[in-house]
């Protein structure tokens, strides 16, 4: 009976837990505004830096008409299509004062740049790709903040199976990180993927 109730009431823990998955990532607005939803989480939660998504549309499709991408028309881009690339993402930032570069890492050397760099962008190449950002990276597994489903736990064999190693590494030359905000947000997902793991008996491998 007391096994039972221990398992019960963990079994409770981790439904209080699932709504958390967006108390530390904003959902993204549309259906293709991932990165511009990851900038804004980016720079408004850990870098103290309030920038809503809403404000980056409105800067993008400004920087669009000045672009010379503005000379093609867009042709076959709806004007609902709110995709962008590490390069606006670069545009965006700098006209924030923040300090932007991509890269393209083995894991290895994402788990080394996590250490000192996170939060980092990453792309996943998913159909039409995908962006998030990567709180946290270990020897197995990473933390991500998802716009688009919340903050989980990743292997690192359900990484490389959609990651084709790109980065875009954020600083700012003023600001100071909010890195207690980031622990947080790391410890909660840690907290989380343990009692999923131990209801489930998965003793490592990929949980989402």
């Amino acid at each position: 009976m007391a096994g039972i109730l221990s398992f019960l009431l963990l079994l409770q823990q981790v439904q209080g837990l699932e709504p958390l998955r967006f108390s530390h990532v904003a959902e993204q607005g549309y259906d293709t505004s991932c990165g511009l939803s990851v900038l804004s989480d980016l720079v408004s939660r850990y870098w103290n830096y309030p920038l809503s998504e809403e404000t980056l549309v409105s800067e993008w499709f400004t920087l669009r008409q000045t672009s010379e991408r503005s000379h093609t028309n867009d042709i076959g881009r709806a004007e609902e299509d709110y995709t962008i690339s590490f390069k606006d993402m670069q545009d965006l930032l700098a006209r924030h004062g923040f300090v932007s570069r991509g890269f393209r890492f083995s894991y290895d050397q994402l788990v080394k740049a996590a250490r000192s760099y996170a939060p980092l962008i990453l792309h996943f190449a998913d159909q039409e790709g995908h962006f998030v950002l990567c709180l946290a990276a270990e020897e197995e597994y990473l933390v991500i903040a998802d716009p688009a489903e919340g903050v989980y736990w990743l292997s690192r064999d359900a990484l490389l199976s959609h990651w084709q190693g790109y980065a875009l590494l954020i600083q700012h030359p003023t600001l100071l990180k909010n890195q207690p905000a980031l622990e947080r947000t790391v410890q909660e997902a840690h907290s989380r993927q343990e009692s999923l793991q131990f209801l489930s008996g998965i003793q490592g491998g990929g949980y989402r």
